[in-house]
């Protein structure tokens, strides 16, 4: 709708409607702005009003002219004169009303005023009711739910919305099983209560329900109401939930509780029974009904005064009312057993009020027997204090009840210290948790302005007393440092926590809550003040402090690195030592984190199968488990991890490792090794020397023929001259490449190779050297062999080795009984590895020789052999990360068996 932009010529009490029409947005066909005024009396009251809302306040109407974006000037003087002078002198483009016409202008709006009127009336009505209604629903202490016919929520309570800790915005228009049972879709028909509700043309269906809430179980009461409409249909959804935990709980309790009664009720060494005011036994133990002669199963319902003779008969069938008033009496009685002797008994007889029935508890005094007249005058005695003490009881009953009604609500025996002001700042309560607390009595308080006393050491308002005086600017400046803040539950309250010096023989710390005490009005008549003393909780708080701090030095300064997670593996410790290994700064890895970010998916998984398997420690601890772990610079540092997981009520929580640096450890131990090949190499030199002297006797053998050959030009000759030579250059390589493999660290150069190929070259280039030593070989290759990475040349000369080994065994000291057999297999190892086994029917080798296979080049060929041959193997083997293992039996022959792993395995 347009806005006109208005200037009035005229501020009399017309211009003052008009504007006062304007400002309250009175105009409801048109929408008015008013820009401008003029009146040759600047102290006209519009003229006022119109300068104090910074409107154009002019007399010379001939200034409204010159505005831009007037639309209309409305002429109010009541003079013709200035109306045709205006009409006459405007610019074309603007409207005119004078004052005529704004008369006729003003009647139609008021008529248009009072038709808004009178439907703003009914409007306000309507509304009236809606908020009664909405009041009288948020006021409900069930929480409530309207659903339209299709499930849609239309309103709930403010008891929902509190409960369910939701906004209204976030409930209003989705559907009851989205909100109460956070689901995606509707309810199966079995589940929901709505279901068949309407056809059945039920009014209200009743249904339990337990929710789960910040891990407590919530107990409801849910009742479904469908309301009709007009025509007797189904219109709306009316869902009352009432929260029943804290009754539920106590029915559980109470359940707890009279398990427990009803054990030791049953197991009760005195006869017992329970019988309620009519005289009808419910329940008796075992106890009662052996002392009567009758068996538990047998003794049947029964009135308690059949059990008994004479006046104890008589008080147990027309006493009771009686005893029900005393509440509790205690009697010698007369009972009478099953051959009907008479039994006397101390009986002491209560009143359960909360379960409206009596409890007898029957002792046999048999042992002491009294004289019949002594029992009737005790009956007589009885039964006259039983009427006197009725009597009293029933007369100091109506007192009570008035005593009663005047101590409700004053806590004076509460254990929590208290006190209350009145509107006058004086001590009207000081119960006697305060005395304790303060050391002062209600009767030296009591009356009197000294709450400060017990406090401060000088005299000072008290919260209580700037709440009465509703002074929170001295409250926010007294009480700001002491941790104040607006009670969460009670309005215009606060709480505050603070160390009081003067209190006690060392200080102590108080919680203390101030609540105003208000009258029916709303006005302040008083002020109450609870305290709660945590000077322990500070103490122990003071202690965890403490011992978490120690806990954390040995942390920081452990010359191991030490990280922890918690459930999820976020790492949450990680200390000086870690972050000097593995070169991160605390700050990146805790609470920021998880540890597979930090370690190779290989290792985190070998960790975990240490934790969760046995191979390193028991289930749930690492012992001494060396792997490699990256760097921040991508390093592989080499570590010997130990840990432990943590475990709080069985549940797992997370977990520590400790790790300590290997780097230097495996530095030294190369060092003693290379030292111990070196000695080696060196002990065996003098070894060797006459080996050497029998290959360098062959070269000259050979040179000497090949020479003469030369001389002679005899092609043959000189073949054979030269294969001399040859096999001996060969000798000495072979010699040198051992000695150097064995005195030298190395890497492998892996490729991914199958084994049964390498087994297949093997053989091929030691067939013929078998055939000439009589040797069968017999191939076992397994059929479906998987390849693993391994450096070709290193590990097939191991099997060389193996393989020639193995000849020799079988023709260095004969063969008895047949021929030598030499036997390779191949076969897929556990997990993902593989292994040669090189078997032969030779000699086999002694214990002796056994313990001496792998050290100090032994060798059992003689002149023929280096012993170089085995420990070269066995490090290409230990290169790999594999095992080299063998079983040997006199006589029968000996198998090697060379373990190489299915991955890449860094040495440690």
């Amino acid at each position: 709708m347009k806005i006109f932009n208005v200037a009035i010529v005229g501020a009399g009490p017309g211009c003052l409607a008009i504007m006062d029409m304007i400002y309250r947005d009175r105009l409801r066909q048109v929408r008015m702005r008013l820009v401008g005024l003029a009146d040759i009396n600047p102290e006209a009251p519009a003229m006022k009003r119109a300068r104090s809302l910074y409107i154009l306040a002019t007399n010379d109407y001939h200034d409204l002219f010159d505005m831009q974006d007037l639309d209309l000037i409305i002429e109010l003087t009541g003079n013709k004169d200035v109306s045709r002078a205006i009409q006459h002198e405007k610019p074309t483009h603007l409207k005119f009303m004078d004052h005529e016409l704004a008369r006729l202008f003003w009647d139609l709006i008021q008529l248009e005023e009072e038709k808004v009127s009178a439907k703003k009336e009914i409007e306000e009505c309507i509304i009236k009711e809606r908020d009664n209604t909405k009041k009288i629903l948020n006021n409900l202490s069930d929480a409530v739910i309207v659903m339209d016919i299709d499930y849609s929520i239309i309103n709930v309570n403010e008891t929902f919305l509190k409960e369910f800790n939701f906004a209204r915005e976030d409930v209003l228009g989705r559907s009851c099983f989205q909100i109460i049972f956070n689901r995606k879709f509707l309810c199966e028909d079995s589940f929901c209560p709505l279901s068949g509700f309407a056809g059945n043309r039920l009014k209200t269906r009743h249904k339990d329900l337990i929710f789960k809430r910040n891990g407590k179980t919530i107990f409801y009461d849910i009742d479904y109401r469908l309301i009709a409409d007009e025509s007797g249909g189904p219109s709306q959804w009316i869902i009352t939930m009432r929260d029943v935990s804290h009754r539920k709980r106590l029915e559980i309790d109470l359940e707890k509780s009279r398990k427990k009664y009803k054990d030791l009720f049953d197991n009760a060494h005195e006869g017992l029974a329970l019988f309620n005011d009519l005289g009808e036994v419910l329940e008796n133990n075992s106890s009662l009904a052996n002392m009567l002669g009758f068996s538990k199963e047998k003794f049947g319902l029964v009135n308690i005064s059949d059990l008994a003779e004479n006046h104890s008969k008589k008080i147990l069938r027309d006493y009771l009312d009686d005893l029900k008033i005393l509440g509790f009496t205690s009697v010698e009685m007369d009972f009478v057993n099953k051959n009907n002797d008479l039994l006397p008994v101390e009986a002491n007889i209560n009143w359960i009020d909360d379960d409206n029935l009596f409890r007898i508890t029957v002792r046999d005094i048999s042992i002491k027997k009294k004289l019949e007249e002594s029992r009737r005058l005790y009956s007589e005695k009885l039964e006259k204090e039983v009427k006197e003490r009725t009597q009293e009881l029933k007369a100091s009953e109506e007192e009570t009840r008035r005593q009663k009604k005047t101590a409700e609500g004053i806590i004076y025996g509460s254990p929590i210290p208290m006190f209350v002001l009145d509107k006058n700042h004086r001590i009207i309560y000081w119960n006697k948790a305060c005395e304790k607390l303060t050391g002062f009595s209600s009767e030296e308080m009591i009356g009197t302005s000294r709450q400060w006393e017990p406090f401060y050491s000088h005299k000072r308002a008290l919260l209580a007393d700037l709440i009465i005086e509703k002074d929170v600017y001295e409250i926010k400046k007294l009480y700001e440092d002491m941790h104040l803040r607006k009670s969460s539950v009670v309005e215009d309250a606060y709480e505050v926590e603070h160390f009081f010096p003067y209190l006690g023989s060392e200080g102590t710390h108080l919680y203390f809550n101030a609540a105003p005490i208000k009258d029916n009005s709303g006005n302040i008549q008083g002020a109450s003040v609870t305290y709660q003393d945590f000077s322990e909780r500070v103490k122990m708080t003071q202690e965890i402090e403490r011992r978490e701090a120690f806990v954390q030095n040995l942390i920081q300064n452990s010359i191991e690195g030490i990280i922890a997670t918690d459930s999820r593996g976020r790492i949450v410790i990680f200390n000086h030592r870690a972050a000097e290994i593995l070169g991160y700064k605390p700050s990146e890895i805790i609470g920021h984190l998880y540890y597979r970010k930090i370690l190779p998916k290989k290792t985190g998984l070998a960790i975990r199968d240490a934790f969760y398997g046995d191979r390193y420690g028991p289930s749930g601890k690492i012992i001494n488990m060396e792997v490699h772990l990256p760097n921040k610079a991508g390093e592989e540092i080499p570590v010997r991890v130990s840990g432990i997981l943590l475990y709080e009520r069985k549940k797992e929580v997370g977990s520590v490792v400790f790790f300590k640096d290997l780097r230097e450890v495996h530095r030294l131990q190369k060092e003693k090794e290379n030292a111990q090949r070196m000695a080696a190499i060196g002990r065996t030199v003098a070894g060797l020397a006459h080996y050497l002297k029998n290959i360098l006797n062959g070269l000259k053998g050979g040179s000497y023929v090949i020479n003469s050959a030369i001389s002679k030009k005899d092609l043959d000759l000189m073949k054979q001259g030269w294969g001399m030579a040859r096999r001996n250059i060969n000798e000495i390589g072979s010699i040198v490449t051992d000695m150097l493999i064995y005195s030298s660290e190395r890497k492998p150069s892996y490729r991914m190779v199958n084994g049964n190929d390498l087994a297949l070259d093997v053989l091929e280039m030691i067939e013929e050297r078998a055939r000439l030593s009589g040797v069968v070989l017999v191939k076992d290759l397994a059929p479906e062999l998987r390849e693993v990475p391994m450096d070709k040349t290193g590990i097939g000369r191991c099997l060389l080795n193996l393989v020639s080994n193995a000849i020799d065994a079988c023709t260095l000291e004969g063969i008895t009984g047949g021929e030598g057999i030499v036997t390779i297999k191949t076969k897929n190892a556990p997990g993902s590895g593989l292994a040669f086994e090189v078997t032969d029917n030779g000699t086999g080798i002694d214990e002796e020789t056994q313990k001496r296979l792998f050290t100090d080049f032994f060798s059992t060929k003689g002149y023929k052999g280096t012993g170089l041959g085995l420990p070269v193997t066995q490090e290409i083997v230990r290169e790999h990360g594999g095992k080299l293992t063998f079983k040997s039996r006199i006589g029968q022959g000996t198998t090697f068996t060379m373990m190489l792993p299915g991955e890449r395995t860094p040495i440690i």
